[in-house]
Order: structure tokens, then sequence, then C-alpha cells
């Protein structure tokens, strides 16, 4: 049978993505590590400490912000994701699921962070201390 052409765009004439067409799926664990609390980011493997997981949490997310702000920025956004080790994406498997919940592009909607980012989907899962 023959192949059929290929219907991708080369990347150099593909449209540049614009703001809707970007929704991020997060995955985030909270874990200890010796008197600090450390949140990580598995798809940028980005990590933010803090005194408390909510404070953990809040770094992340604004470092998270902060590089898809940069990535927008340089029209660098499929460069984004650097999958954390394949031992954090295990913990995260076997951590206690905390909540999930939807990020909308709004500003105030749920923290500084919110406005910054796309619609950003994330689960987020605690390692109990």
């Amino acid at each position: 049978m023959p192949r059929r052409p290929s219907r991708r765009i080369p990347p150099e004439s593909a449209p540049p993505l614009g703001e809707a067409d970007l929704f991020l799926s997060l995955h985030i664990l909270v874990y200890r590590d010796g008197d600090a609390w450390l949140a990580h980011c598995l798809e940028f493997d980005a990590v933010a400490q803090g005194d408390c997981p909510d404070e953990a949490r809040t770094g992340l997310m604004d470092a998270v912000a902060l590089l898809v702000e940069d990535a927008r920025e340089h029209g660098a956004v499929a460069g984004l994701y650097r999958p954390a080790p394949v031992e954090l994406w295990r913990r995260f498997g076997e951590a206690r699921s905390l909540r999930v919940y939807l990020s909308i592009a709004a500003p105030g909607a749920g923290g500084e962070w919110a406005g910054r980012l796309p619609r950003t989907c994330i689960e987020e899962r605690l390692v109990p201390a």
C-alpha cells in the first residue's frame, strides 16, 4: 500500500503558538528534605524550597511562571519540557494525592502567579514527612 504524504507543517513555516493554544499539564511533587520542604515540577525539573509545603509550592509556581514567560518571549515554548529523573516520577506515583486543580490565566485567580500562566492543569502529590 502506498504511503500517504505527511501533513506535518515544517517548524519554520508553522504559525506562532498563540496564548489560546497553550495548555500546560504539570505534576508537582512536594516532599521534605532535611529541615526544608521542596516542591518539584516534574515536567520542567524545576525545584523551589520553603519552610512549609505552601511556601515551597508558591515559590515553585513563581519559578514556573517565569520559565513560561521567558520561553514565550524567546519563542522557545517547546524547549520548556525537561523531565525530572525517573526516580522522582516513581515517587510521584507512590505519593498521596493532595489535589488536582485548574489554573485559568486570569489575574488574581489562585495566586500571584496564576495570571502569568496559561491554562494549566496541576496535579499535586505530597510525600508525608
